[in-house]
């Protein structure tokens, strides 16, 4: 059974073969680029942010970057990166709340893809609630973008009067809403 099978196939598959006489051929390719099937577009984070600070000053700063990057992607109109914080725990359960935390003058550096760039949270909106850091639109959902897009967010926390010296931390949770 499985030789008359294959003898099938080969005969069927030479029917479908053309012959020509020449060396060279021009064969037809088409193919379909389906929407939400095709590419990636996926978020970067850092592993930790510090901040420190300066002599004199009475906040600590810092900054990150996050790092979009689409691979062959539909367009989404809109996507945007947003970041929400908890409280800080330090030293002999003291606590510096999230609202302390503000974001500064972000920027975009953007190799390739397309939309355009905005930052709906004003410099200085404190992270009492979730922030947008960057949001992308414009982008047509007929078209597959491919391109990174980098944007610097500064940090400052605002050390409140009778603080306890010490170490803090907080957990910072990174979105790509798309």
């Amino acid at each position: 059974m499985r030789k008359s099978v294959a003898a099938t196939f080969l005969a069927l598959s030479a029917l479908a073969m053309q012959t020509v006489s020449a060396q060279a051929a021009d064969v037809s390719v088409t193919a379909t680029i389906t929407g939400a099937d095709i590419g990636t577009r996926t978020l970067q984070v850092p592993g930790s942010i510090a901040l420190v600070t300066t002599s004199g000053q009475s906040q600590l700063s810092g900054s990150f970057a996050t790092v979009v990057a689409e691979s062959a992607k539909q367009g989404a109109n809109p996507w945007s990166v947003t970041a929400s914080v908890t409280d800080f725990s330090g030293p002999n359960s003291s606590t510096i709340t999230k609202d302390k935390l503000t974001v500064g003058t972000r920027s975009t550096v953007q190799v390739l893809g397309g939309g355009s760039l905005s930052y709906t949270a004003a410099d200085g909106s404190s992270f009492g609630t979730t922030r947008e850091l960057v949001k992308n639109a414009g982008q047509s959902s007929s078209v597959a973008y491919t391109g990174t897009y980098t944007t610097t967010n500064p940090l400052a926390l605002e050390i409140p009067n009778g603080s306890a010296t010490g170490a803090y931390s907080a957990t910072m949770t990174l979105t790509l809403v798309q």
